[in-house]
């Protein structure tokens, strides 16, 4: 996972919630997105690999693994509880 995603850990929601309040974003209001992104990530993924041919006469065989690995690792972590929360001020929502 550290050469896929940056970071080096996955926490508990719990976790994640003491770790942002202890920031000092309070109060914390934590959105688990779970339902909405679990099937888009896999959608994504889904379409890479059927496309693996093209994409690596386009792209490249090294760049298609790379992004395959960060696809299925990405894919695996939200499937099994992984990052998935939003963090923001109750009421207020974060500007990217």
């Amino acid at each position: 996972m550290q050469q896929v995603l940056v970071g080096n850990s996955v926490t508990s929601i719990k976790e994640f919630t003491n770790d942002i309040q202890a920031a000092g974003l309070r109060p914390v209001e934590i959105t688990d997105l779970a339902a909405d992104v679990i099937p888009f990530v896999a959608a994504q993924q889904e379409m890479w690999q059927a496309h693996r041919m093209s994409h690596t006469q386009q792209y490249g065989v090294d760049a298609y693994v790379a992004l395959e690995k960060l696809y299925s690792v990405t894919a695996r972590l939200f499937a099994n509880g992984g990052p998935r929360l939003c963090p923001s001020r109750c009421g207020e929502t974060l500007e990217a």
